[in-house]
């Protein structure tokens, strides 16, 4: 099944939706378990597509109606409307980018700074807020495992 394959994922959405309407659906707890994890999976693929696309029509019924009137606050309308399209489609990009066989899984991530005394230790924990942020941005949960502080300032070693 390809990433963009949107009428066969639909139609899978529907597939499952209707077998979790079945009177014996929770019979087997486990195979429940595993259909409502690929429909709440198959949804996440979908629904931002769904909303490009929304987004899409309206702009183009923007953009006809700023020509046709030749109004600047429409034409300021849909220069809004298309940079949200475009910074929708490069989160769209970044989700595209975690869909191989292991992303769904946990990542470490280790942080030693080198030779460079306190300011490579200052470097090194300000990567490890830029990935904290990073991360809580798009609602990864970031556990710190270990933490060396400096002897100054910044970081000795994290992960």
């Amino acid at each position: 099944m390809f990433l963009f394959d949107l009428a066969g994922k639909t139609a899978r959405i529907k597939e499952l939706e209707a077998r979790t309407g079945e009177q014996d659906f929770w019979s087997d707890a486990e195979q429940a378990k595993q259909i409502i994890k690929e429909l709440h999976s198959l949804r996440e693929e979908t629904e931002p597509l769904a909303k490009m696309q929304a987004e899409l029509d309206e702009l183009e019924v923007m953009l006809a109606l700023a020509e046709e009137e030749d109004d600047e606050e429409l034409w300021q309308e849909a220069d809004h409307a298309g940079q949200k399209l475009q910074q929708m489609m490069a989160d769209l990009e970044l989700a595209v980018l975690f869909r191989g066989r292991y992303d769904q899984h946990n990542a470490i991530l280790s942080i030693h700074p080198g030779a460079g005394g306190t300011e490579s230790q200052d470097w090194a924990a300000m990567l490890l807020r830029m990935y904290t942020r990073w991360a809580e941005r798009r609602k990864y949960q970031v556990e710190i495992l270990d933490l060396l502080p400096g002897e100054e300032a910044g970081i000795k070693s994290v992960t």
